[in-house]
């Protein structure tokens, strides 16, 4: 501000947090909007997220090139503070598709997608820096920059992003089963709340032979198997004498 438009330094620091202030604002709104838009089946959720984010990303984008090339420091500011407020829209698309498309990596997901656009806020100042180092007027190529990007993003985003659960997420017929065999231990043992009501009795299709064969190596292997009889009773137990003086 004070390179570009001359403004004094003391009264950035206010101007500078009004935008963030009406993000939050948004971002709020923006949160009802878009659950209501859902669960009223208005939008698919496909559709939300696409709207959402494209339309916050892109009018940033737009803004940003407000800021680029106009000359007057009081619609710099109100461009500034609108291109920050309507990224608040994209908090309902990108932030929470994670859980859309992947619930159970959803985690995982954003660990990736948060520390690779972190990589452009290291790289941020020192490319700030080479454009404005021998002149204001490169400003205007850092803002480009930022509304290009934005743009790029948007337009990748709306192409390609979708808001259904996605088929490498869902869980497989092996791990289905292994969870229902983990409630029907705890009903059994009593634990787990609502565990006992729970049975499962079939097993998937391909896992059923997997899980009867240990069983029959077992029982066949058993050392101390052959120790009993048909009937249950131990026949090759030495008799206790004193046993019928008790």
């Amino acid at each position: 501000m004070k390179e570009a438009l001359g403004m004094k330094i003391a009264d950035s620091g206010l101007l500078a947090a009004i935008p963030h202030l009406v993000m939050g604002c948004i971002v709020l709104l923006g949160g009802q909007l878009a659950d209501y838009l859902r669960s009223n089946k208005i939008l698919s959720t496909t559709a939300v997220r696409k709207i959402f984010n494209c339309g916050g990303f892109g009018g940033e984008a737009a803004f940003m090139l407000i800021v680029a090339y106009t000359t007057s420091d009081t619609t710099a500011i109100m461009a500034l503070i609108a291109a920050v407020g309507m990224s608040g829209f994209a908090i309902s698309g990108f932030n929470v598709n994670h859980l859309d498309i992947a619930p159970r990596y959803a985690a995982i997901l954003m660990g990736f997608s948060n520390g690779i656009g972190t990589l452009a806020g290291l790289t941020c100042p020192f490319v700030t820096e080479a454009f404005t180092a021998h002149s204001k007027h490169g400003w205007t190529r850092v803002f480009l920059l930022a509304s290009l990007i934005h743009f790029t993003g948007v337009t990748f985003y709306a192409v390609y992003a979708s808001g259904e659960l996605q088929e490498w997420a869902e869980p497989k017929d092996e791990e289905e089963w292994s969870n229902k065999e983990l409630v029907n231990k705890a009903g059994i043992n009593g634990s787990g709340y609502g565990a006992a009501e729970t049975t499962f009795t079939s097993l998937p299709a391909g896992v059923e032979a997997s899980y009867q064969a240990p069983t029959q190596q077992a029982s066949a292997t058993n050392p101390f198997a052959s120790a009993w009889d048909d009937h249950g009773q131990n026949s090759g137990v030495v008799e206790n004498p004193h046993y019928q003086q008790w």
